[in-house]
């Protein structure tokens, strides 16, 4: 198995399937969040609010919307 050097992995990118795959993991923690909330689950709430700070970016990324 070959090991990326720095500037190689900065050229990797996703595509359709990584941008796919950002939005379901954004659309996981919202969900997750929902319900969370249905449920008055406080760290539900916070470990959705989290995911969705950590995935948000990663998907505006992933997407090329940034």
């Amino acid at each position: 198995m070959e090991k990326l050097e720095l500037y190689q992995m900065e050229n990797v990118e996703g595509g359709k399937k990584g941008c796919g795959f950002a939005i379901l993991g954004l659309a996981a923690s919202i969900a997750g969040g929902l319900i969370s909330l249905a449920l008055l689950n406080p760290v539900g709430i916070a470990i959705s609010v989290a995911g969705i700070y950590g995935s948000g970016p990663g998907m505006l990324l992933a997407c090329d919307l940034l």
